[in-house]
């Protein structure tokens, strides 16, 4: 169909206000068809209209989670609800989704952002662990890790992300500090 092209060219070039118009008017004709609801729900996210966002995804989702479409609806649907600031609700997603993605270091860094500072703790240094054990970890980990695990019962474990974070930044005090009085 041609609107349906257009449409998918608009997408191309970032042209979300027209693409929004087009969408719609391919929802109303055929309210069920995926492919229409997960660019729907593209557009709606982009324009922050989270509970339309929400709506489409969960629509995509639900018809078959292990379908095509299924990681995208699933992804978009954690991003939805993340981005409304309901991250409570978005965890569980995206925990679903780090288990068909075990490898994705932007899924659990979220992941462990979202639990520490929903003051889930202990799930947050489950997922730093995760990501301290990439050869390549990156400096905003560690440090992020090293306050973390900055804590009783923790304290030989950020003394080791301390040491590693200043082999790399060796002119940060505040950890030269804590390292001073741990030992």
């Amino acid at each position: 169909e041609a609107a349906w092209e257009y449409c998918k060219v608009l997408l191309k070039v970032a042209d979300y206000d027209n693409a929004e118009k087009v969408i719609d008017d391919l929802l109303e004709r055929q309210p069920g068809k995926s492919d229409y609801l997960i660019v729907g729900a593209k557009v709606a996210l982009h324009n922050a209209n989270y509970s339309q966002a929400v709506t489409y995804f969960g629509q995509v989702f639900e018809k078959d989670p292990a379908g095509e479409n299924g990681d995208e609806a699933l992804q978009g649907l954690a991003a939805s609800l993340r981005e409304s600031g309901q991250k409570e609700y978005s965890l569980p997603l995206y925990a679903q989704l780090l288990q068909r993605h075990p490898d994705s270091r932007s899924l659990i860094h979220k992941l462990a952002v979202d639990c520490y500072e929903l003051g889930l703790t202990d799930k947050a240094r489950v997922y730093y662990s995760m990501l301290l054990e990439f050869p390549d970890v990156e400096d905003r980990v560690i440090f992020q890790a090293a306050e973390l695990f900055d804590a009783p019962g923790f304290r030989q474990k950020s003394s080791g992300l301390w040491r590693t974070y200043l082999e790399r930044h060796p002119d940060y005090l505040p950890f030269h500090y804590k390292l001073a009085v741990y030992y």
